[in-house]
């Protein structure tokens, strides 16, 4: 699955690559797998990454529900306009496989048991997720993360995914390095923000497309700073935006009780192991709590996040619209429908996969999407 678009562009039918203009990533990104879920109308594929054993991160919209349709948020984080944009309920976690290998020649590792996630309605923001597993995976490693400080306009980073590529393939996972951070959203690390949702950040042209929603940005420091989370235009064309959700405005409310679920302490970022020690961050200060983190805030109204930085991390409970954490270990809660990403329908199987190369730019920025 792709990740969610907007745009003021129209689709094009065109055949996209994974991680375009990437190559195929080696051994070093053995912790991103593939994130394969059942929603009640079809199947989906997106990426994620193990951040423990037993713990993995994606794009909310991964483990929910939805409708692939277009939409428009503003640079408040508000849904503007549809027909879709609605965030879906989000799945039962049974519903959810975790993969490595290649979409022709999957082998499934472990199912989830626990998702947590913010409770959004919207596409527009906090697509973010934490997925406990029901088993732990030894045989492959797991990646820092960075908790306690914010992203900033100029970092590099690089990404990797699975996505459909021009040849029809699927399911192969590819990196690139070098992409800019052209853009930050605000959040409590970042009060005056740029003019997009709060807590995003943009890298600018053709970089990710259908299948590497969820798929990890990390920093310079092997760190995952972001995860994918949509599109403004084409996911092809020059003039297309990238736009991931921040990791650390979440830490408090999302993913450090996803930790504690699972059993384990995150690495953070420049440590040389899993621990809630020393800064946590490439800059700024703090990470020696457990505690400390940024509050999660969930808007269908959209705004930024009101706060109060402080050492140690940002302060919980701080911010606007904020409806809390969601953490389902059953059924899905009741509530709407998202609307973003390319989903794999596997009443169209294998086959239709391949064909629907041709067709490409149909599921994946069928959501439209832009600032106003």
């Amino acid at each position: 699955m792709p990740a969610c678009s907007h745009t003021s562009t129209s689709d094009l039918d065109k055949v996209h690559q994974d991680v375009l203009y990437g190559q195929l990533s080696g051994a070093e990104d053995d912790a991103v797998l593939m994130v394969y879920s059942k929603t009640a109308n079809s199947y989906q594929n997106c990426t994620g990454t193990l951040v423990a054993p037993n713990l993995v991160i994606t794009a909310r919209h991964c483990v929910s529900n939805y409708v692939d349709l277009k939409f428009t948020c503003d640079s408040n984080g508000n849904l503007t306009s549809g027909p879709g944009g609605q965030m879906g309920t989000l799945l039962d976690p049974s519903a959810i496989v975790i993969r490595k290998g290649t979409f022709q020649k999957p082998v499934a590792l472990a199912t989830g048991t626990q998702i947590f996630a913010a409770a959004t309605s919207t596409m527009c923001q906090n697509d973010i997720a934490l997925v406990v597993l029901n088993q732990a995976i030894n045989d492959l490693p797991i990646m820092p993360i960075r908790l306690y400080t914010g992203t900033q306009p100029g970092e590099e980073v690089h990404v990797v995914g699975f996505g459909l590529d021009a040849d029809a393939g699927f399911g192969v996972r590819y990196a690139r390095s070098g992409l800019i951070i052209t853009q930050v959203g605000s959040s409590q690390f970042r009060p005056v923000g740029d003019s997009i949702p709060p807590r995003l950040f943009e890298t600018d042209g053709p970089a990710l497309c259908i299948g590497d929603s969820g798929g990890p940005a990390f920093s310079d420091h092997n760190a995952i700073i972001g995860v994918y989370s949509q599109v403004v235009g084409d996911c092809t064309a020059a003039t297309a935006r990238d736009l991931f959700t921040e990791v650390a405005p979440f830490t408090a409310d999302i993913v450090l009780p996803a930790f504690a679920a699972a059993g384990f302490e995150p690495w953070l970022e420049g440590n040389s192991e899993p621990g809630l020690y020393g800064t946590g961050g490439s800059s700024g200060t703090g990470g020696d709590s457990s505690t400390g983190g940024a509050t999660s805030t969930q808007s269908a109204s959209g705004g930024a996040t009101s706060l109060d930085t402080a050492v140690g991390g940002a302060p919980i409970g701080t911010g606007g619209d904020t409806l809390g954490p969601g953490v389902y270990d059953q059924g899905p809660p009741s509530g709407g429908s998202c609307a973003c990403r390319t989903a794999m329908n596997r009443r169209s199987g294998l086959g239709a996969l391949l064909a629907m190369a041709a067709v490409l730019g149909l599921r994946r920025r069928r959501l439209l999407t832009r600032y106003g």
